[in-house]
C-alpha cells in the first residue's frame, strides 16, 4: 500500500515520484510537518485531506483563535480538513489505492497517504534500568535522571520542561550534561539547564505561520492585537494572570513578532 513516512531523502524521492495532478493525499496529523505537506501538495493540484486526532491543527503551538484562522487559510486553498477524528484502520482496495478508515467509520480513498504524527522517546532502557519516565526520562533542573546518569536530547524531560524535540534545545542540553557528568565526577558543583525560547515558523504557498511560548492553558489569556477584519492576518499574544506574556501567535504576518517574543518568560 502507498503509506509513506517522511524521515529521509529516500522517502522523499519515493513521495515525490507520486505527486501529480489531481491525486488523491492523505495527510496523518496536524502538526507542523503535515500542515506543510500539505499545502506544498495543494501547489501540486493534488486533493489533500488531513486527519488530525487531536480538535485543531498544530494543537501544542496554536490557541483556539489561531488554529481556526489557519484551518480556514488551508481551505481556502482546497485542503480539507478532519479534526477530532483518528485512523483506525488502511485498507488496500482493488485500484491499489488505499482506504484510510476513520474512527467514526468514514472511509477516505487515497492514491498516496503519508504519516507525519512525530515519534516518541525510546525510553525502554531506561525503565529496564529503573529510571523515572513518562513521555521521556524523568531528569531534575540538572538533567540527572539518578545519582551520576545524565539525560539530554528528545528523550529528555527535564524538571518542569517536557522534551520539545528541539534541535538547538538538544544540542544546549548535550553539552550541560557532559560538563555536568564531569563535576559530579570531580565533585563539582552541577549547573541547572536554563530552556530558551524556541520560535517556530512554517512559511509555504501563501502561508505563514510564526509561533513562540505557550499557546493556551490554565492561568493564561489570549489577546487578538489584530482588528480581526476578513482578509487581514491574526496577531495575538498570551498572557499569565499577572501579565507577563507567555505566548505569542501570527499567522499571515510577522509585524512585531520578534519583539514580543523577546518578552517571553516561562
Amino acid at each position: 500500500m502507498p503509506i509513506f513516512t517522511l524521515w529521509s531523502m529516500a522517502d522523499a524521492t519515493a513521495i515525490r515520484q507520486r505527486v501529480r495532478p489531481g491525486a488523491r493525499l492523505v495527510v496523518i496529523g496536524g502538526a507542523c510537518l503535515g500542515v506543510e505537506t500539505a499545502l506544498r501538495a495543494s501547489e501540486q493540484k493534488m486533493r489533500v485531506e488531513i486527519v488530525e486526532q487531536m480538535p485543531c491543527l498544530m494543537p501544542l503551538l496554536l490557541g483556539g483563535g489561531a488554529a481556526d484562522f489557519l484551518r480556514r487559510q488551508l481551505e481556502a486553498r482546497g485542503i480539507r480538513i478532519r479534526a477530532g477524528h483518528a485512523v483506525a484502520a488502511f485498507m488496500e482496495k482493488a485500484d491499489g489505492a488505499t482506504g484510510v478508515r476513520l474512527d467514526d467509520g468514514t472511509v477516505l480513498d487515497a492514491d498516496l497517504v503519508l504519516v507525519c504524527i512525530g515519534a516518541s522517546p525510546n525510553v525502554l532502557l531506561a525503565r529496564q534500568a529503573g529510571l523515572a519516565t513518562a513521555r521521556g526520562i524523568q531528569a531534575d533542573a540538572c538533567l540527572q535522571a539518578a545519582p551520576g546518569i545524565f539525560v539530554a536530547g528528545d528523550v529528555c524531560q527535564a524538571e518542569g520542561h517536557p522534551a520539545r524535540g528541539a534541535v538547538r534545545e538538544a544540542s544546549a542540553q548535550g553539552r550541560l550534561a557532559g560538563c555536568n557528568a564531569a563535576a559530579c565526577a570531580t565533585g563539582g558543583v552541577l549547573q541547572a539547564f536554563a530552556p530558551t525560547v524556541i520560535p517556530v515558523s512554517v512559511r509555504c504557498a501563501g502561508v505563514e505561520v510564526n509561533v513562540a511560548g505557550q499557546a493556551c492553558g490554565e492561568g493564561v489569556s489570549e489577546e487578538r492585537l489584530d482588528n480581526g477584519a476578513p482578509g487581514g492576518g491574526f496577531r495575538a499574544v498570551v498572557h499569565h494572570a499577572d501579565g507577563g506574556i507567555a505566548g505569542v501567535q501570527m499567522i499571515g504576518t510577522r509585524e512585531g513578532f520578534d519583539a514580543l517574543a523577546a518578552q517571553l518568560r516561562a
